[in-house]
């Protein structure tokens, strides 16, 4: 049993009560009578929190494509990149290799695409799309 091998912690935090009153206090949880079920919902259960923030800055389409992933414990907690930083930092990297060609010419592509994309959205529709979107 994980309960059993973790035993004692002692863990010291601060708390506020309701009359906005903090204190600092030491308090040792005993995990040894604890199931592995439990303990593994409390993991995950705290994962889910610690991921909560940096899930924030992501927009709903990239917040949907998380869906269904695996993701590293260890790491959910750290800022999460939306595709555009992962392909800002790809071009950084390129560059730092003395590819300034080829990251020239990825973000010259990158910003078409951006461009293109904003056009589309920005364009009036046509009257076939307004009859579709009724």
């Amino acid at each position: 049993m994980i309960g059993k091998a973790i035993g004692k912690v002692v863990h010291s935090f601060k708390t506020t009560n309701e009359h906005e009153e903090s204190a600092t206090i030491s308090v040792t949880f005993d995990f040894s009578t604890c199931t592995d079920t439990d303990i593994k919902n409390w993991l995950v259960s705290n994962r889910a929190i610690i991921m909560q923030r940096p899930l924030r800055t992501l927009t709903l389409a990239e917040l949907k494509a998380v869906n269904g992933t695996t993701v590293d414990a260890s790491t959910c907690g750290k800022k999460v990149k939306s595709k555009h930083d992962q392909f800002l930092a790809g071009i950084a990297a390129l560059k730092a290799c003395g590819m300034e060609v080829e990251a020239n010419k990825l973000m010259a592509e990158y910003n078409a695409k951006i461009e293109s994309a904003k056009a589309a959205l920005e364009a009036p529709k046509t009257e076939t799309e307004e009859t579709e979107s009724n």
